[in-house]
């Protein structure tokens, strides 16, 4: 039987408590797929969702990265002050135990961002003592092994929160939103980092509206990287080169007050997912060279999106997205390189959220959390 659209999740459970993540359920030790048979017309196929987070460290706003043979899942812990990582083989199997990022016991702000090198894990936290918080930097090598010391990668003299960063070849651009004292809005500013993570001169704005700017996304797109973020009535948009900003435009889009933004670069499509107010969720295909977008195709199914998360596949786009005032609330859409929806939205969870998405090998994992547990699922599109 092929576990397709609309087939219920089934659940696999963990046996042992604690942070051995090596005990799954019976037929749960390896995210497989159903009904893998030729001659049969492909079908997307999910995977029942399985729990990748331990339960002694409430997972909120996870992550997902895929390193070219295998995963990496983290996420922030219920109390905002530590985040946690586990790594995956392909098929989903845990590679030793849940590893702390920081160590530390100290309040953060916002949730973790992780890129992968070619041969290293790279994180971003912003970290609050007091009333100011700063990103910090940590490094990891393929086994999880911490590399050097923790690296302070934003200027820290405001408040700095919610970090994103991305690998551009030879270093880094990291983004984050910067929040002065009222009624200075928020901005969003960039900074170039060495392969160790340490900052290149000094940081500089990437917003461009002066009364509302938040929440960037960076994509690594060797030798550069692509910033995307949220303002008053635009997507916010540029190209990180190596020295400088290419360029840097505002694309207009439909709504007010855009948050989040999210982006996935095909190699030859930039899609772009937005939230706007009252919480509308929207999908376009965008130029980086002229500022225009396709227009825009509004997701309509209730209000209440949250977060949507978009990953580029080698036929377009999966897009996941929650409604929290819906059942199920959380669904992956698939779209193809003109940005069109390819067949309905695949249903992953009747109550998930928070979720995190990339693509790796043959497939899609979708992360999410449900009840105190980060969820792992495998779409096969």
């Amino acid at each position: 039987m092929e576990l397709v659209a609309y087939a219920r999740p089934v659940r696999c459970r963990l046996l042992a408590v604690g942070l051995v993540l090596g005990g799954l359920g019976p037929g749960c030790g390896r995210l497989s797929f159903e009904g893998d048979s030729a001659g049969v017309t492909p079908q997307p196929q999910i995977t029942p969702p399985v729990p990748v987070s331990d339960p002694a460290h409430r997972a909120t706003c996870p992550a997902v990265v895929w390193n070219g043979s295998g995963w990496l899942v983290a996420w922030r812990d219920g109390a905002a002050t530590d985040s946690y990582f586990v790594r995956l083989d392909a098929n989903g199997v845990p590679l030793g135990g849940v590893t702390p990022v920081s160590g530390l016991q100290q309040q953060l702000g916002g949730c973790p961002s992780v890129t992968w090198t070619g041969s290293e894990y790279v994180f971003v936290l912003a970290r609050q003592v007091c009333v100011p918080h700063w990103v910090e930097l940590y490094r990891f090598n393929a086994a999880g092994t911490r590399l050097g010391t923790v690296v302070p990668a934003s200027p820290s003299t405001y408040d700095e929160f919610d970090p994103s960063i991305a690998w551009n070849g030879s270093g880094f651009h990291l983004s984050w939103t910067l929040r002065l004292t009222f009624p200075i809005p928020d901005a969003v500013r960039y900074a170039r980092l060495d392969a160790t993570g340490r900052p290149i001169g000094l940081d500089a704005p990437l917003s461009i509206s002066t009364t509302y700017a938040r929440s960037a996304t960076v994509l690594g797109v060797p030798p550069r990287s692509i910033a995307v973020w949220g303002e008053e009535k635009a997507v916010g948009f540029a190209t990180l080169e190596a020295g400088a900003i290419a360029r840097q435009m505002p694309i207009p889009v439909t709504g007010s007050l855009i948050e989040p933004v999210a982006a996935a670069w095909t190699g030859a499509e930039l899609g772009l997912a937005w939230l706007s107010d009252p919480f509308h969720l929207w999908f376009a295909l965008a130029d980086p060279a002229t500022g225009t977008t396709t227009a825009p195709d509004e997701i309509v199914e209730t209000i209440g999106q949250v977060r949507p998360r978009l990953a580029a596949y080698p036929r377009g786009f999966g897009l996941l997205h929650s409604y929290p005032m819906a059942i199920p609330s959380l669904k992956l859409a698939l779209r193809d390189t003109s940005g069109a929806q390819v067949g309905d939205a695949i249903p992953l969870s009747e109550t998930g959220n928070q979720p995190a998405l990339a693509y790796g090998g043959d497939r899609f994992a979708a992360v999410y959390v449900e009840g105190d547990r980060a969820q792992l699922v495998f779409i096969k599109p």
